[in-house]
């Protein structure tokens, strides 16, 4: 039996070989196939290795692959100089278990979750996407990210973006050269915004519920079941709350966990993101509009998978 070395793919590897375009159409097919019930996504396990840092373990199967991406979360890294996620995703072939490809765990994820908050603001924002005033939470990669994610699929006319402090948020503005207009939030550009990004860290509500009026709302900031983006009044007021999968998000959501407990929402409020993809839900667009994400496995096997396929694709003579 002959021994082939699975391919190794770096994070700037894994940009050059998947678009954020490409990367939402990848989703999309994936979520209707989660849905149909013939991807396999056990529970995330998370283990507390100390205070300072956790192990998170994904695992997800198709017929054609399996894998599992291992992360460690390591928030005092950043003072190290080093990433606050580290990881690594592991691909298997379906039939013979070999294994495949090992990719940077951290990037997968970046794209990922940007790419899929993409994938719900096709569906949710509406069929104007010209002129789009997006207001982002958070200045760190999740934000980058989604500014990159998001303006593959709608045409941004302005960014407006809230960091820790407005020193942190000027920061990150005056980084970008996006040819629109890019700078410092404040609650006028929040409320006029058409799209938010919640991008942080934050255990508590980022802005208060009375600055809702008909936005288009993505959250993806943790998947813990005590910390909130949003209270759970901004909650109650979206006519449209998708998630991805109902009972990960009444264990890990914590926007959605609070509500609930609160009594803002019920949970048959809920609907999953198979139903969106697949035209099952009725958008309503007169009331915010929320998408809560806390990753799930399925996202990362079918990225990693076509990641995988058009590396051996460019391989090929």
């Amino acid at each position: 039996m002959n021994f082939v070395a699975p391919l190794s793919l770096s994070a700037s590897r894994i940009r050059e070989l998947l678009s954020y375009p490409r990367a939402v159409e990848v989703l999309g097919d994936g979520a209707l196939a989660d849905g149909a019930g013939t991807i396999v996504t056990p529970p995330r396990t998370v283990s507390h290795m100390s205070e300072q840092w956790s192990v998170l373990l994904m695992p997800a199967a198709s017929p054609s692959y399996w894998g599992a991406k291992i992360i460690s979360v390591s928030p005092d890294n950043p003072r190290r100089g080093r990433p606050r996620v580290e990881g690594t995703y592991v691909l298997f072939d379906g039939d013979t278990h070999q294994v495949l490809c090992l990719l940077d765990g951290a990037a997968l994820t970046e794209i990922r979750t940007a790419a899929v908050s993409a994938l719900a603001v096709t569906r949710l924002l509406g069929p104007d996407t010209d002129g789009v005033r997006l207001a982002v939470f958070g200045t760190g990669k999740q934000a980058v990210s989604h500014i990159e994610a998001l303006g593959s699929v709608v045409d941004l006319a302005s960014v407006h973006v809230w960091g820790s402090s407005p020193q942190s948020a000027a920061r990150f503005a005056d980084s970008y050269d996006l040819g629109i207009e890019v700078g410092v939030g404040t609650p006028e550009h929040l409320r006029a915004a058409d799209l938010i990004a919640c991008c942080t860290t934050s255990r508590r509500p980022l802005f208060p519920a009375s600055l809702l009026d008909a936005q288009c709302v993505v959250a993806v900031g943790s998947h813990d079941a005590e910390a909130q983006e949003l209270s759970g009044e901004a909650v109650g007021r979206c006519g449209t709350i998708v998630v991805e999968d109902k009972g990960v998000a009444l264990r890990e959501a914590g926007d959605i966990v609070q509500a609930v407990r609160g009594g803002h929402i019920d949970e048959d409020r809920l609907c999953d993101l198979a139903s969106l993809v697949g035209g099952k839900v009725t958008v309503d667009r007169t009331a915010p509009r929320l998408f809560k994400s806390v990753g799930v496995g399925w996202q990362d096997l079918v990225l990693a998978s076509a990641i995988y396929e058009s590396a051996r694709q460019a391989e090929s003579p």
